[in-house]
């Protein structure tokens, strides 16, 4: 009863029934077939039928497992249940859309560093930002790796291509100057006493409070949205900053702070205090109830996009009269500024601010330092 090979085979078992088997494409270099028992040799046939439709379904099925999008889809869904932050997710879902479009007909077992490179190039002809390019080649190799541990690849053909080299870009950043600070806060200021007075909802209404708390701290727009009354430590003279608000898969959602040491807790003025505890006399005066220090007034216990804030400070900025693009962000700059230009150390900056190594505040803000030194090279010019 064997057949021509390739067409399967119907075999008599010693228990006086017949195996029906096909061969499959093997795995990981180990042979497969599919088979079933039957009682009679008509039905082993039949049964031999209807295991070739099924193998037909199965190699659709394989081939389209094999295709890059499909891997890419796996790989996304694997970082989801180790339960990876929501923006490293976002992260690696829009870097790797740009590799979908370019291998989206490749199996990933045929993929060879000359496609990755190749890749590369057309990422640089399309004038992708050399570090967007360099993360997306990380990422990329990084889902290789994930299916080297899963024995779906041996090799990764990231290991040997030509990543792009890390190119140092300082970004514009925009430094509050004094008088622009004293136009916005006389801007600010009438508006924050109008609210007391009436209650008016809206977070520019309290945009003095939180341009106040940026300009002095540093804070992110996304941790001071994220900011609970349980946070202030009135005897300490802390803000501890535990988790930050981000807009991920289509909502906002609280998370843990972008890094490690950007759990801090941050000390403020008296001034800064007795700001925030008006504020929070204000609320209950007026009868809200929010345990987010900037949370929505018109959905309880609701945090503040900080998209939100970030636009509003915009609205404000024209308000008041200043016609430079200066963003939210910039009053992070505003105050790393600050402190440097005062000598305070690089470690205590960088503490304050959340970064995890002085470096990396070295790196983004060295140009205050050189300014810094090269002052006092002119003051002790004559000595």
């Amino acid at each position: 009863m064997r057949r021509p090979k390739g067409e399967g085979s119907v075999t008599k078992l010693s228990n006086e029934k017949f195996r029906a088997r096909i061969e499959l494409e093997p795995k990981n270099g180990k042979r497969r077939w599919l088979s079933v028992v039957r009682d009679t040799a008509p039905e082993a046939r039949k049964a031999l039928r209807e295991l070739f439709r099924k193998k037909e379904v199965l190699d659709v099925q394989q081939e389209y497992n094999d295709l890059f999008p499909a891997v890419v889809e796996d790989f996304i869904q694997a970082c989801k249940i180790k339960q990876l932050k929501p923006t490293t997710i976002m992260r690696y879902e829009f870097v790797l859309k740009y590799w979908i479009d370019i291998l989206k007909y490749k199996e990933v077992s045929k993929i060879t560093t000359k496609d990755v490179d190749n890749g590369i190039k057309t990422l640089q002809d399309n004038s992708l930002k050399s570090g967007t390019i360099r993360l997306s080649v990380i990422i990329l190799g990084g889902l290789f790796n994930y299916l080297i541990k899963h024995n779906r690849l041996k090799t990764n053909p990231v290991t040997h291509c030509a990543i792009p080299k890390k190119v140092r870009t300082k970004k514009n950043m925009e430094i509050v100057s004094e008088d622009e600070h004293r136009q916005i806060l006389e801007y600010l200021k009438p508006l924050y006493d109008y609210f007391r007075l009436t209650g008016e909802k809206t977070i520019k209404a309290r945009m003095y409070v939180i341009y106040l708390l940026a300009y002095s701290t540093g804070m992110r727009e996304g941790e001071i949205a994220g900011l609970t009354w349980d946070s202030l430590n009135v005897d300490k003279k802390e803000l501890l900053v535990h988790q930050q608000v981000i807009r991920a898969e289509g909502k906002y959602q609280i998370v843990s702070p972008k890094t490690e040491a950007s759990y801090r807790e941050v000390t403020i003025s008296d001034k800064l205090i007795s700001l925030l505890l008006e504020l929070q006399e204000t609320y209950r005066k007026l009868g809200y109830s929010t345990d987010f220090i900037f949370g929505s007034l018109f959905k309880k216990d609701t945090p503040t996009p900080p998209a939100n804030i970030a636009r509003v400070f915009k609205q404000c900025l024209k308000g008041a009269g200043i016609k430079r693009h200066i963003t939210f962000h910039d009053l992070r700059h505003t105050h790393v500024t600050s402190l440097l230009e005062a000598d305070i150390s690089v470690n205590t900056v960088a503490e304050r601010i959340g970064h995890a190594y002085a470096s990396t505040t070295l790196d983004i803000y060295g140009h205050v330092l050189k300014k810094a030194r090269e002052s006092a090279a002119e003051i002790c010019k004559d000595f």
